[in-house]
C-alpha cells in the first residue's frame, strides 16, 4: 500500500507530480491533497485531515 499526501499549492514539488505518482501506482495507492497546503506546511494547515488519513490508512493495511 502506498499512501500520498501532498499539499495543492505546493510550488516546490507540484500537486501534478503526486496526481502523476498516484496514476502509476493505480489501485495500491491512496492520494490526499491538502487544498491549502504547500511544501512545507502540510502538518499544520492540514492537521485533522492527515490524522484521520493516516489512522484510516493504517488501520486498512494491518490486522488488529
Amino acid at each position: 500500500p502506498i499512501l500520498i499526501i501532498h499539499g495543492e499549492k505546493d510550488p516546490t514539488v507540484p500537486a501534478s507530480m503526486a496526481t502523476e505518482l498516484f496514476a502509476i501506482a493505480q489501485s495500491r495507492a491512496k492520494l490526499v491533497l491538502i487544498p491549502e497546503a504547500d511544501h512545507i506546511n502540510s502538518i499544520t494547515v492540514g492537521a485533522e485531515k492527515l490524522r484521520d488519513t493516516i489512522k484510516e490508512f493504517i488501520s486498512t493495511h494491518t490486522s488488529g
